[in-house]
């Protein structure tokens, strides 16, 4: 994408860079000297480190040419057609005048509906604000879009409010995890920045074993990016783990955790530990409290725990343990999210849908003649 362009209206202008150049950095750089919020995806540093898709920017200008509100839409390539793509706009978080969402959704609908490759919108909603993001929602349905029954990230979270002191939080959050927190020390653990890009396939293995206890599958993380990303904007993105200070293997690195700054808030976007070591100790609770501490040092108003479910350890539900470690610091469950799609194409879109469900058969043949033909060699 290397495109940049102005539409105008009688009293906003939408501006549209495509370009993840110095041009970019100077607007987005403009845009935080005007108070204007953008979370992690949306900025010129996620790209820069190699994480995310190709994005285009858009910045929304009022009558005096100030920037009043801006957001970045992600290019996915298709899997089910080839040559399309699936455009997204991650954690939209808008508190703005009504003629400025209508000429920017205005603006992200006409580029959508400009790009023949383009078979689905996707506009993340996310703001525990219940008003403000119902008042996005109906601009949305006004336009055609519908809510998705299932959206691709949480939809609720444990939230905690970070708008008093340090000691006030720590006494918060459950005696249990206050002991877990403060007992790594006996334990001969120290909690550690992780700066070294060779430190990468020990996460992705952290993370392969965690996903395996819960059933779930790794997601496709380039650790090495979110590692330069860390180094390169220690403000933005914060990936600590906890290591064993007496060994200096790559097994000394027990549990990570990785926190995003979105802007108001900060968010618990990954986390993982092992059990294959003789220390037997909760692993996870000293890395949240530090996330916990650097969004407080952020200057973020709140504390996103990365979504919770309903379920319980021991209950049906997998992820059920982790949900139950979360509400250890904090019991504010809050509705976050909705996805909201609109097809430029219901042609083009009904195409892909069929593909895809055509390729998810498939796999599930596939997947269910290949462990037939494990099972019959096993009983051989």
């Amino acid at each position: 994408m290397s495109e940049s362009r102005v539409d105008w209206s009688a009293d906003v202008r939408v501006e549209i860079i495509g370009r993840e150049d110095a041009t970019r950095a100077r607007r987005e750089q403009a845009l935080v000297e005007h108070g204007v919020s953008l979370p992690l995806p949306h900025r010129t540093a996620w790209h820069r480190a190699g994480i995310g898709a190709d994005s285009m920017l858009l910045i929304i200008r009022d009558g005096t040419e100030r920037p009043t509100a801006a957001l970045a839409i992600h290019c996915h390539p298709s899997r089910a057609l080839p040559g399309h793509a699936i455009w997204r706009v991650e954690r939209l978080m808008w508190r703005v005048s009504d003629n400025v969402r209508d000429a920017a959704f205005d603006a992200v609908v006409d580029l959508a509906r400009s790009d023949a490759r383009v078979l689905r919108l996707v506009i993340e909603l996310f703001d525990r604000d219940v008003a403000a993001r119902e008042k996005n929602a109906r601009a949305l349905a006004a336009r055609g879009f519908q809510r998705a029954q299932v959206p691709r990230t949480y939809a609720e979270t444990i939230a905690i409010d970070l708008d008093r002191s340090v000691e006030s939080l720590f006494a918060s959050i459950h005696p249990t995890a206050r002991r877990h927190v403060r007992a790594i020390g006996k334990h001969g653990l120290e909690i550690r920045t992780i700066d070294d890009p060779r430190s990468a396939p020990r996460l992705a293995a952290l993370l392969a074993e965690t996903m395996a206890r819960t059933g779930g599958s790794p997601s496709a993380i380039d650790w090495r990016a979110v590692i330069r990303l860390s180094n390169t904007e220690p403000a933005l993105s914060r990936l600590v783990g906890l290591f064993h200070r007496e060994d200096s293997s790559d097994a000394a690195l027990l549990a990570f955790a990785w926190g995003c700054n979105q802007g108001e808030y900060v968010h618990y976007d990954a986390a993982a530990s092992t059990r294959n070591t003789s220390i037997r100790a909760p692993l996870a609770y000293a890395l949240a409290w530090d996330l916990i501490c650097w969004g407080h040092r952020s200057g973020a108003c709140w504390f996103d725990f990365g979504g919770i479910t309903r379920g319980h350890f021991g209950a049906d539900d997998p992820l059920g343990g982790i949900s139950d470690f979360k509400r250890y610091f904090g019991q504010s469950v809050v509705a976050v999210a909705e996805d909201w799609v609109l097809e430029p194409s219901r042609i083009r879109g009904a195409v892909a849908r069929a593909l895809g469900a055509g390729a998810s058969l498939f796999s599930t043949v596939a997947r269910v003649g290949y462990r037939d033909k494990v099972d019959a060699d096993a009983s051989r």
